[in-house]
């Protein structure tokens, strides 16, 4: 499931910048979009995400595997966050301030470990999967 979601939401976005970085048996790419008409797509992606997964309120959560941190800290109104993580032993921080934030990150395999701040009216994604 985490694999397949993952390839939808990279092909369907795959205009948008993306910043692939390996280090410590890891690889993550996190999409942001560049103009308004990207940050209304994406935002539609992460609409339909959360209708799919029946993810409800603007903060969730989603853990499966041993070992797993997350953090997920909201201020300010209109923000969406998602933490989904499969495996074992990764760590995620979410923060978003100010309003109109909304971002989702993703991490698969094992020890993977993601800290993304926004600060009103961002959007992205993030994929991480450790080896």
């Amino acid at each position: 499931m985490f694999r397949r979601l993952a390839l939808i939401a990279a092909l369907a976005i795959a205009p948008v910048a993306a910043a692939p970085v390996a280090a410590d048996g890891y690889l993550s790419v996190t999409l942001t979009p560049r103009t308004a008409d990207e940050a209304t797509l994406m935002r539609l992606g992460l609409v339909a995400l959360a209708l799919r997964s029946g993810a409800t309120g603007d903060a969730t959560l989603r853990q499966s595997g041993i070992g797993n941190v997350a953090r997920l800290v909201q201020s300010g109104g209109g923000n969406w966050g998602l933490v989904q993580q499969q495996g074992a032993g990764h760590e995620a921080a979410l923060i978003q301030n100010g309003g109109g934030n909304a971002h989702a990150l993703f991490q698969g395999g094992r020890a993977t470990r993601a800290r993304v701040v926004q600060s009103g009216g961002q959007t992205g994604i993030t994929f991480q999967y450790g080896f």
